[in-house]
């Protein structure tokens, strides 16, 4: 017999994370990240636990380079273990950079 906790607890992870968490590479930490904020605020607590991002604040920094707006935060937020730690950052995506145009060339009639 399945318990129900587990089933609700693996619907909410699907829904929340589909990508997978186990590529370290750089490039798919700050995709992981960018697909997380477009979902609603991120905490450090929540990169590290549900996105596999061990040092998110760099990410977040290589995101802002690239031209997405995203607030930083600083909360009082409990760890996995009930544990309140203050300053902890939140981070929220404000705005994303505009889409580059891609035109073709213009060529003359003649």
């Amino acid at each position: 017999m399945e318990k129900k906790n587990a089933r609700q607890a693996e619907a909410v992870t699907s829904a929340n994370h589909t990508t997978d968490t186990s590529d370290l590479a750089t490039a798919a930490q700050r995709q992981r990240m960018l697909e997380a904020l477009r979902s609603g605020p991120v905490s450090t607590f929540d990169a590290r636990t549900r996105l596999n991002i061990m040092a998110p604040a760099p990410r977040v920094k290589e995101l802002r380079e690239s031209g997405f707006v995203i607030l930083t935060k600083r909360e009082s937020l409990a760890d996995e273990r009930g544990i309140v730690h203050p300053g902890i950052a939140k981070y929220i995506l404000i705005s994303e950079p505009p889409a580059k145009a891609t035109t073709a060339p213009h060529r003359k009639a003649g």
